[in-house]
């Protein structure tokens, strides 16, 4: 089975966007170190990868065929060409300012191939104000907020509506940073829960789906770079994210592949943000589960 694996960064999205790339960039390097492990486990399992490479990165360490794009127009001939010569698509790519929307849309002539979760999955949760409303709705535990928030209290949280990891996450202490903001529709303002960042993963098929080992998640500082992934050691706390992940997966609408529920764990647990993609985890769950995770992946997303 050939599989065709678009990493945004890596496969040439830089090209669409009109931007260099950034070896200080922290999406890079995750996007690089998140592809260079799955395609290896792809091939580990027997799927032949396909990929592109934007000519100014170095190519990584991988078993696959690989296409060289060096402007736009690489990128589109490339990316139908092996969309039409391939079995499955995965897609992986920052939500910021619909990049990951975008990118499926140009997938439209192959969704049925997609292993990822298609446009409108990614239009909704994409968008974390969209995100926290369609879940409160369902009565998900999700941190209070919204666009402006004006009846919050105390700390607050503020980060993009359309934003991806800690990117522009920061702690406000002084209502007047709320109401100064510049196009406050961009935002989201919630409020600050106290407890551990942890994440779960999810492989996502239509009848079925496998939540992989909960993890606390290694910042640089309070909101800064993810760094790492730890086990959840302790039982309860491991239920309670298991319980929560499983509820949340549930009340979103039925998707394939694989997406990251981002929470907090304290006194209450709270859902913060809903990955439609790959994440940064991935890396470091493969080396605490005892099967192929992508390979897991494949099979549930397509039975």
């Amino acid at each position: 089975m050939k599989v065709l694996v678009f990493e945004w960064l890596y496969g040439g999205g830089l090209w669409i966007d009109g931007n260099l790339p950034d070896p200080n960039c922290p999406f890079q390097s995750q996007g690089q170190r998140m592809l260079k492990g799955f395609t290896n486990d792809l091939t580990l399992a027997g799927f032949e990868v396909y990929l592109l490479r934007d000519a100014r990165l170095n190519r990584i360490e991988s078993i696959s065929v690989e296409a060289t794009v060096a402007n736009k127009d690489d990128v589109t001939r490339s990316l139908k060409r092996f969309s039409e010569l391939v079995n499955f698509i995965v897609l992986i790519a920052p939500e910021c300012e619909g990049c990951l929307f975008n990118a499926c849309c140009w997938f439209g002539p192959w969704a049925e191939k997609l292993v990822s979760p298609d446009a409108s999955f990614v239009q909704l949760t994409s968008d974390k104000n969209k995100t926290a409303r369609w879940l409160s709705r369902r009565g998900i535990s999700v941190a209070r907020g919204g666009e402006i928030a004006r009846r919050l209290k105390g700390e607050s949280i503020i980060k993009p509506a359309l934003g991806a990891g800690s990117e522009q996450v920061r702690l406000i202490k002084n209502r007047s940073e709320v109401e100064s903001l510049a196009e406050p529709g961009k935002w989201r303002v919630e409020e600050f829960v106290k407890g551990r960042p942890a994440s779960v993963s999810v492989l996502c098929g239509h009848t079925n789906e496998i939540l992989l080992s909960p993890t606390w998640q290694i910042l640089d500082g309070d909101f800064g770079v993810f760094l790492s992934s730890e086990p959840i050691k302790c039982e309860t706390t491991r239920a309670r994210a298991l319980e929560l992940a499983r509820q949340t997966i549930h009340a979103l609408p039925k998707t394939r592949g694989y997406v990251g529920i981002d929470m907090v764990i304290g006194e209450r647990e709270c859902v913060v943000d809903v990955n439609p993609r790959l994440t940064t985890s991935y890396c470091h769950l493969r080396e605490i589960e005892d099967f192929n995770i992508a390979a897991a992946m494949m099979n549930v997303a397509c039975c």
